[in-house]
């Protein structure tokens, strides 16, 4: 458990960090369960989870229960909502400098080309 000094430093990071995550794989594909933000970010499943609950309360995102067959790993899909799509767009125009905000939009073009060939 993270002491509540621990918490304001993690938390706006990870929140962003996951929120321009779920936008950027709303494009991409249509299922992200807790686990892969869990392999993704690196964090312990309490790490995330208390961040998702917190991305919950404010409504940036929303969670479903996923009956999985073999009843292995996580059983939740997260989604962003609305809302959150907005939270992560002013993240991106307004939070990050010019040359990171170029450098994301030029690795999501050349993402969108690649998975275009193959279509």
């Amino acid at each position: 458990m993270l002491s509540n000094e621990e918490k304001k430093k993690f938390y706006p990071q990870l929140s962003s960090r996951i929120l321009l995550f779920l936008r950027q794989q709303r494009y991409r594909r249509g299922e992200i369960l807790t686990e892969d933000l869990i392999k993704k970010f690196n964090k312990s499943k309490s790490e995330i989870s208390q961040v998702l609950s917190f991305l919950t309360k404010k409504q940036y995102i929303g969670s479903e229960y996923v009956n999985t067959l073999n009843n292995q790993g996580s059983r939740h899909r997260v989604v962003l909502n609305e809302k959150g799509l907005e939270v992560a767009e002013a993240i991106l125009s307004e939070g990050l400098d010019p040359i990171e905000l170029k450098a994301i939009e030029a690795s999501i073009k050349k993402k969108r080309k690649t998975r275009n060939k193959f279509l």
